[in-house]
């Protein structure tokens, strides 16, 4: 091959602009060149007559062999500047694949989410333990329940019972039952806890 097969496929995108065929060799240059641009293959060569699909697959082979080379950042640097609309699809793209991925970690740890009557139980708890900060008894709770009442309660001494900081919780709690806490006790405000002797403000 005459020339190296990133400088082709730019060569192409940049003489023939618009056209959907230099707008999937495009968004192979960025699917190559930083994978936050995450393009399908598919989406790339779709509709690509026999020479662009050819380009396509020499630029697949060049970094099979060669990974990031030189020539595929300076390309890449080139594309991303001509095709802005496609860096923030993909952007959002990546971003919105992120999201659902923590979503679903959140809920295999059984982190999708306490309902609205159920926080509410907690919060009668977390107040009561205010009001009584030597009667920790609230029945059967969850891990989850548990230390969303004692955060709530501003209460992490009584997490060292249970071997869990302050970020371990905070984990254990997941995200959404985490906003929650925050939304419903962050701008609460609470005396030094003394043991024996404790009022809210």
């Amino acid at each position: 091959m005459n020339q190296q097969p990133y400088r082709a496929a730019l060569v192409y995108i940049s003489t023939n602009p618009g056209t959907s065929s230099a707008l999937g060799l495009a968004k192979l240059v960025l699917s190559l060149y930083n994978r936050i641009h995450p393009f399908s293959l598919g989406a790339c060569v779709f509709g690509l007559d026999e020479l662009r699909t050819k380009m396509a697959g020499d630029m697949v082979t060049e970094y099979l062999n060669h990974g990031e080379s030189p020539e595929l950042l300076e390309v890449g640097a080139i594309v991303k500047t001509m095709y802005p609309d496609l860096i923030d699809l993909s952007k959002f793209v990546f971003d919105a694949c992120q999201q659902r991925r923590q979503a679903e970690f959140e809920a295999k740890l059984g982190g999708g989410g306490m309902t609205s009557s159920q926080l509410d139980r907690l919060d009668e708890y977390a107040q009561r333990l205010i009001d009584n900060p030597d009667d920790g008894s609230f029945g059967v709770l969850s891990t989850g329940e548990r230390i969303y009442v004692l955060l709530a309660a501003s209460r992490a001494d009584l997490l060292d019972e249970y071997q869990d900081t302050v970020p371990e919780a905070l984990a254990r709690l997941g995200a959404s039952d985490a906003a929650a806490l925050v939304e419903r006790w962050g701008r609460r405000h609470y005396q030094p806890f003394v043991p024996g002797k404790q009022e809210a403000r």
